[in-house]
């Protein structure tokens, strides 16, 4: 028997193999678990309750479905299988014990365990197989989706550009029919001004002819000896005249001066101006300017010819600054009553002319600039008074013929005509231009040219703009380049304080601007102020930049060098000394400044 009690086991039989004496414990170990007879668990496993005894003796080899079997009801008894390397072993054993005992049935049994693994890597093929073929037909609907939403999108985009295309040629066509139309108002306001301003003068003529035929005939009936000839009173033509001119500044709070009288005065006062006092001339014509301006308007065309004389004998007179600004004030007041009529143009150029023959060539290209404007806007940027006007501007900045200011001036005109004057893109173009000038050598049109853009940024831009405090740095730089130093001093003064306000002390501008003031101011300083200037850049310098930075070193040799100028000889030789070793270490002991350093810190150790 088997067993002798509830689940006990009788012992192995002493005829064993140690093969099969191991295999039998190791089932009876797993037996043991489950705790129940060798009857209740043949049953449980529907087999023979002999063949089972056998199996736990080590009598029989048994199969390795019972093995499996057994392993499975060790698991579910007690919640967990063995472990891996347990049932490897277990295997293992039972493959000796049966290849021992009965070869063939082990091949068979090795058959059998290769047919299950291939069944077992057969379905897990199955399964990634069927993993990956819902995987791809989950990304085949995430393209296909994909795909439809970018067509949509195409669809749409297209759809959009056909619209947007369709209402710029809608606009286009809106802003040349509004611009012709703008263009044929603005002629006929200007012929309906010219219209007026003939029919105020030719009311005031009759006006004053009506008034001077009523003193004339108020004179007559007061007296009737004046019926007779002048010469039988004996009365010249002179002595007439001068009497009217008596009668009429007796009579002048009362009446307005005669048409006829009016031309005498211009007369009379250019003869004045051409026969030696242009001073007398200039009174002469300022006071008829103001008379005719009371009789005929101030833009009538006899009243602006009177102003250009006094412009004129005021200039001739010597006062030159004084005839630029009557000159300035003429051609705004015309601007703003006749806009761009044939005699407001005119008068534009000799005052844009006028500057320019007078050395004011910053002035000069303002004034051509906004000529060109509006010439362009009136007549096309074709027209030839346009390109003139374009042309006389390059000419007041005397422009190098370089391959570079061409296509600086050329990008600045292609601004213009496509922006306008004021757009951001043409007055950085304006700024290119005025430093392809500069570096072409001519730095007195650059310093001119950024003059003027200056008060065009501030104009437009305010003086606060990034862009604007960059040109006043520009127009900083140039103008000390041109021997200016002190108005190159002065405008860094007033750009120093904003750049720190809107930049910080730290930005590379604030640095450069404070360098170049140093630069510029310390020529003309006295030696002790100049030091003490580099010594302050120098200390922000070195916390912004560091100690290797190239104008860091370019700033301590500045400050040795006024150092001893300031009479600390022997600090200028160290100072020197240092620069030398951190030169030699960063740039090498053959680079120039190097060199340059250890001349300076020789000659300065000399003078001890």
């Amino acid at each position: 028997m088997t067993e002798t009690g509830r689940g006990q086991l009788v012992p192995l039989g002493a005829d064993l193999t140690e093969g099969s004496r191991v295999l039998a414990e190791s089932l009876r170990l797993l037996f043991a678990v489950l705790d129940v007879s060798i009857t209740r668990y043949a049953a449980r496993c529907a087999r023979d309750k002999g063949a089972v005894s056998r199996y736990l003796n080590g009598t029989r080899v048994p199969p390795w479905e019972f093995v499996v079997q057994l392993q499975d009801h060790v698991a579910k008894h007690t919640g967990r299988g063995i472990t891996a390397e347990a049932a490897a072993d277990l295997r293992a054993r039972h493959r000796a014990v049966l290849q021992a005992r009965n070869p063939d049935l082990a091949e068979v049994q090795r058959l059998k365990d290769a047919l299950a693994l291939a069944d077992e890597h057969a379905q897990q093929a199955q399964l990634r197989e069927r993993m990956f073929d819902n995987e791809l037909r989950d990304q085949q609907q995430r393209v296909a989706e994909l795909q439809r939403q970018l067509d949509e999108h195409r669809l749409r985009a297209e759809q959009s550009r056909v619209a947007q295309t369709r209402a710029l040629e809608r606009w286009n066509e809106e802003n040349a029919r509004l611009q012709t139309e703008l263009a044929r108002l603005r002629g006929l306001v200007t012929e309906l001004e010219a219209e007026l301003a003939e029919s105020h003068r030719r009311v005031l003529e009759a006006e004053n002819h009506c008034r001077g035929l009523e003193l004339q005939l108020d004179a007559a009936e007061s007296d009737p000896s004046d019926d007779a000839d002048p010469a039988e009173r004996g009365e010249s033509e002179v002595d007439v005249w001068d009497t009217y001119r008596r009668e009429r500044r007796h009579d002048e709070s009362l009446t307005r001066p005669y048409v006829q009288d009016l031309r005498e005065r211009h007369r009379y006062a250019r003869g004045v101006g051409e026969s030696g006092d242009p001073a007398r001339a200039a009174r002469l014509f300022a006071a008829l300017a103001d008379d005719l301006a009371q009789v005929r308007g101030s833009a009538a065309g006899t009243t602006v010819e009177a102003r250009r004389e006094h412009v004129l004998w005021t200039e001739r007179a010597g006062d030159v600054p004084g005839a630029a600004r009557l000159r300035a004030r003429l051609t705004e007041e015309l601007a703003g009553v006749r806009g761009t009529d044939a005699d407001t143009l005119r008068l534009r150029w000799a005052h844009a002319h006028e500057a320019k023959n007078t050395g004011q060539l910053g002035e000069g290209a303002r004034l051509f600039a906004v000529l060109a404007d509006d010439l362009t806007r009136v007549h096309g940027s074709d027209h030839p008074e346009a390109r003139k006007a374009l042309h006389e501007e390059r000419t007041c900045v005397d422009m190098p013929n370089t391959p570079a200011v061409e296509a600086a001036w050329s990008q600045v005109e292609q601004s213009r005509r496509t922006f306008g004057s004021d757009a951001l893109g043409t007055l950085r173009a304006r700024r290119a231009h005025a430093h392809a000038l500069g570096q072409a050598g001519h730095a007195t049109g650059a310093a001119q040219a950024l003059g003027v853009l200056v008060e065009d940024m501030t104009r437009v831009y305010g003086a606060d703009h990034f862009d604007t405090l960059n040109i006043r740095h520009a127009h900083a730089f140039w103008t000390g380049c041109t021997d200016d130093t002190t108005a190159a001093v002065r405008i860094y003064e007033e750009l120093i304080p904003d750049l720190i306000h809107h930049c910080g002390p730290d930005h590379r501008d604030t640095l450069d601007a404070r360098r170049w003031h140093a630069a510029w101011r310390s020529p003309t300083a006295a030696p002790r102020e100049a030091r003490e200037l580099y010594a302050l850049l120098l200390k922000d310098l070195i916390g912004y930049r560091g100690h290797e930075h190239p104008h860091t070193l370019e700033i301590r040799a500045a400050l040795a060098h006024w150092t001893g100028k300031a009479g600390a000889v022997g600090k200028a030789a160290e100072l020197y000394a240092i620069l030398v070793q951190d030169l030699t270490r960063i740039r090498g002991a053959e680079h120039p400044e190097t060199l340059r350093a250890r001349k300076q810190c020789a000659a300065w150790s000399e003078q001890r």
